[in-house]
């Protein structure tokens, strides 16, 4: 009984080679199958596969260039949570603008913001032009890069039209609901954002027309 077990497995054993084998060939004429069938298309998703990890590279070049310690020590990172920002947390790009006209910042800007630890650096982040001088002064005390803020401030400003379209204040509590940041990084973007006024009806009025219109006619909700 023993030895035949012993046969047994050792057969079993032998057969492993030749499957792997069987499975990387079969899975080698796939690959090739696929690449001959659109030579021009697969080279472009492997070109774009690339791109995006070089700009992994380079957000991550840039995070330690802002902060040389954020490498090594916890918590020292852009959303001050402790890990490295998400793609979620810095796609920007993904969410309706609500946010009001950053002129305003022009005659009244933001109370000064402080925080713990040195600013960062954002004078070559690639997104600053996209920022208000006085945004940049508030996001790089804050220790967030400009992704990270505009992505939040979006959120935020979402989140408020929320609230008033059923008639409520947006509180500072909401605000820390809405971001994906540490919570008192979002008290003090709250704080700065309501003491400009960023929070009043005026500058939402014509979205929240649009709403009321929507109610009344049964036309598309574009929330």
């Amino acid at each position: 009984m023993v030895v035949r077990k012993q046969r047994k497995s050792t057969r079993c054993e032998s057969s492993l080679p030749s499957q792997s084998v069987a499975i990387f060939i079969e899975f080698r004429s796939e690959v090739v199958k696929n690449f001959n069938r659109d030579r021009k298309g697969w080279r472009g998703r492997e070109y774009e596969y690339l791109q995006c990890d070089r700009r992994a590279r380079e957000r991550q070049r840039r995070l330690l260039k802002m902060d040389p310690t954020a490498q090594n020590t916890p918590g020292k990172t852009a959303n001050g949570i402790g890990t490295e920002p998400t793609h979620e947390e810095t796609d920007f790009n993904s969410l309706q603008d609500y946010s009001p006209p950053t002129f305003t910042l022009d005659d009244i800007g933001f109370p000064e913001c402080n925080w713990k630890g040195e600013p960062f650096d954002l004078s070559e982040d690639p997104d600053s032009h996209l920022l208000h001088p006085e945004e940049i002064v508030l996001a790089a005390n804050l220790r967030m890069d400009c992704a990270t803020y505009l992505t939040n401030k979006r959120r935020i400003f979402i989140a408020c039209i929320e609230r008033m379209k059923v008639g409520k204040d947006f509180k500072k509590t909401n605000s820390q609901q809405a971001c994906k940041i540490d919570v008192n990084k979002a008290s003090k973007l709250w704080e700065a954002f309501n003491k400009v006024g960023w929070f009043e009806n005026r500058h939402f009025s014509r979205v929240l027309r649009r709403h009321q219109w929507c109610l009344h006619t049964g036309g598309t909700k574009i929330f």
